[in-house]
């Protein structure tokens, strides 16, 4: 992957959570748009995007991107590059993760609860 494909990808994303009346939908259009390169390359913030492709493969950085954007919706890829990007993406996979954990655990509580006469 590199910095112009992690580029696509964050227009993407943050098409899916800023455009209007949800006219994007990341998973309907499969996470295409219509950058250009030449528009990419006159971008003075393409090294953060390149950086980026260094340090996430195609999986994990539509991950990071999606956790930084829940945050906060009006973000420019410089303020996610370092600690504050990584720190929103760690706790975004913590929360991940852990859902399948307290679905199970609600589960077992509910049926804990629930009588004989309940379970049919």
């Amino acid at each position: 992957m590199n910095g112009f494909e992690v580029y696509k990808v964050y227009l993407a994303i943050k098409l899916h959570f800023t455009s209007k009346n949800r006219s994007y939908d990341f998973h309907r259009h499969g996470g295409r748009t219509t950058a250009k390169l030449e528009t990419f390359t006159k971008r003075r913030d393409r090294y953060f995007f390149h950086k980026l492709s260094r340090t996430y493969n195609s999986t994990t950085v539509v991950d990071y991107f999606v956790s930084n954007f829940v945050n906060n919706t009006n973000l420019w890829v410089g303020d996610i590059i370092g600690s504050t990007g990584d720190e929103s993406y760690k706790e975004w996979s913590k929360r991940i993760e852990s859902l399948h954990y307290y679905y199970e655990q609600d589960i077992d509580y509910i049926l804990e609860r629930m009588t004989a006469n309940d379970r049919v």
